[in-house]
Parts: structure tokens; C-alpha cells; sequence
């Protein structure tokens, strides 16, 4: 298949690589630029720090902290052990699994520190208020929205050089909704095989009427394997 990646960098060229292993081709064409946003290091002790994604891993401010990690998947996981994270908790999931990953781990009272992006899917203090769980949030990146879909996957799109779409977050499909209404490109959009990491995802797409395929987990692993597995013409969503 020639599939549109739009998630942002570095992620979209890590999945591109995937792809290429697999056989298919791949048109990368983020929608969203990081920027990391300044800040100074947070100030006392944590029992925790919770990571929802991979360029919050890489945006956080300082040294390691002396204390467990949890990351949303695994992805960010291997983000965080990276950077030199040595207990690193994969909750292999979404916001709801981190959270309820880290009220099974920790006491109430437990102070978590959360680096996140400026946009947030989901609000990881509120999911763990009921547990008495501290959540400090520290803004670590921004992301930027694209005014316009890259020229070379606008022509892909135009001439049908194009066979599927992977969405990655809700936003990122807004933005290439919005970039792809702008130029022109619904029709020919519309045709594609569609891939949503969750249901949250599909949402967005199914409101514009674009029929589409979601991931049995919200993990790129199972994005790609849903992606393989379906035959063009097979436009459902998975149980």
C-alpha cells in the first residue's frame, strides 16, 4: 500500500521505516510541528513521573529524576528508558490505563509529575483525583498546526498515488481535515483506507463520513497489524 503519515517528527519517520520493512510505501507529511517549550526543573520530591508521549520524553527539561516512570505505551517506554530511566512501567494502553496503573502503584497522597504537550487528550489530574493522587502538570512542547498539507502529498492525493491514511490523535486528524477541506481534497481523501489508533480518533473521521478501520489496541504495533491485515475494499472497524 502508499500510505499518508501526517503524525509529527520524529515519530512519522520512524513509522515510515516500519513501513518500508513491510513493503509499503510511505508518504510522510506531518501535520503538527514540536516545539519544545522552556521551563525550569520542577522543585521537590516525586513519587512518580508519567509520560502520555514519546516528545515528552525528549522535551523534559534536567536530569533524571529518582523515581519510577509510567508511559502510556510502549513507545514512550522505550523513550524513557533511553534517556535513563531505569524502572519503567509500559501500561500499554491510553490515558485511562496510565492512570489507573499509577492509582494501583502508588498511596494516596502520592505526588505524580506529569511533562505533557500544550494540547492534551485527556486530563490525567481529573482521572486520579478520586485515588488522592497529586498530578503536577509541566508543559514541556508545543505542537504546531500546519496551515496546508504538504505540496508533494496534496499531488499524491490529487493523482490517486495514494492508497491508506494512519491517524495517530485526534488532533492531528482535525488538523489534516482542516488542511485537506482547505486545498480542495476530500473527495479523493475520502478514498482512502483509514487506520485510527482509537476510537477517540475514528470520531473525528466518521464525523466528516469517512468510513474507517480501528486498531484492536491504541499502540502503533496494533495500528500497523490492522493495516496488513485488512484487504482494500474492507472498510470496518475492529472489535
Amino acid at each position: 500500500m502508499r500510505v499518508l503519515v501526517t503524525r509529527p517528527e520524529p515519530g512519522a519517520t520512524r513509522t515510515a521505516r516500519r513501513l518500508a520493512a513491510l513493503g509499503h510505501e510511505a508518504m510522510v507529511a506531518p501535520v503538527l510541528r514540536i516545539a519544545p517549550v522552556a521551563g525550569g526543573r520542577p522543585e521537590g520530591r516525586f513519587d512518580a513521573v508519567a509520560f502520555t508521549s514519546p516528545n515528552a520524553v525528549s522535551a523534559f527539561p534536567g536530569a533524571v529524576l529518582h523515581c519510577p516512570a509510567f508511559t502510556v505505551g510502549p513507545r514512550t517506554a522505550t523513550e524513557a528508558r533511553r534517556a535513563g530511566w531505569q524502572d519503567v512501567t509500559d501500561c500499554a494502553g491510553d490515558a485511562q490505563a496510565l492512570a489507573a496503573a499509577l492509582a494501583r502503584s502508588l498511596p494516596g497522597g502520592a505526588r505524580v509529575l506529569h511533562p505533557a504537550g500544550a494540547d492534551q487528550a485527556a486530563d490525567l489530574g481529573a482521572l486520579l483525583a478520586p485515588s488522592g493522587i497529586r498530578v503536577e502538570t509541566r508543559i514541556v512542547y508545543s505542537a504546531c498546526p500546519m496551515a496546508r498539507l504538504d505540496a508533494d502529498a496534496a499531488a499524491a492525493l490529487r493523482a490517486g498515488r495514494l492508497d491508506a491514511a494512519l491517524h495517530f490523535s485526534p488532533r492531528t486528524a482535525r488538523i489534516l481535515l482542516a488542511c485537506v477541506e482547505a486545498g480542495g481534497l476530500m473527495e479523493p481523501f475520502g478514498r482512502l483506507r483509514h487506520f485510527c489508533l482509537s476510537p477517540a480518533i475514528a470520531s473525528v473521521l466518521e464525523a466528516a463520513h469517512i468510513p474507517v478501520t480501528v486498531a484492536v489496541e491504541p499502540n502503533e504495533d496494533a495500528l500497523i497489524a490492522v493495516l496488513v491485515s485488512r484487504r482494500a475494499g474492507e472498510p470496518e472497524v475492529a472489535p
